[in-house]
């Protein structure tokens, strides 16, 4: 009885070239395909929390239309810091209203609200 083997053609060996490239791409990338806010993660697991005041509230208006709060608060060198945000509250929030922030000690201008915060770090 004789066998023969199959041989590889082009469009194969390309098939398993490509494959190849993309299990790699993918074993390199895992984190950021499969948990997006992995990069975040392990920056606002440096973040500060502080307690921010909403100074003033802006409806953008249109379609689109968004609410822009200012909101200020004091970081750990008792520095005034002042941030915008932008659709972050499902409730409106009023002039005065506190707010818990986290913020970058290293650079008190990169905040962002509790409630965001707490979902990138899945608390």
């Amino acid at each position: 009885m004789e066998t023969t083997q199959a041989k590889l053609k082009p469009f194969h060996i390309i098939i398993i070239v490509v494959m190849a490239i993309f299990s790699i791409v993918f074993f390199l990338n895992r984190d950021k395909l499969i948990n997006p806010n992995a990069g975040y993660k392990k920056l606002y697991s440096t973040f500060v929390q502080a307690e921010g005041t909403i100074v003033s509230s802006e409806n953008t208006g249109g379609m689109r239309g968004a609410m822009v709060y200012t909101i200020q608060f004091h970081d750990q060198n008792d520095s005034l810091i002042t941030v915008t945000e932008r659709n972050w509250q499902t409730v409106s929030l009023q002039k005065g209203e506190k707010v818990t922030m986290y913020y970058n000690p290293k650079n008190p201008s990169e905040a962002t609200p509790e409630s965001r915060w707490k979902e990138i770090m899945g608390r």
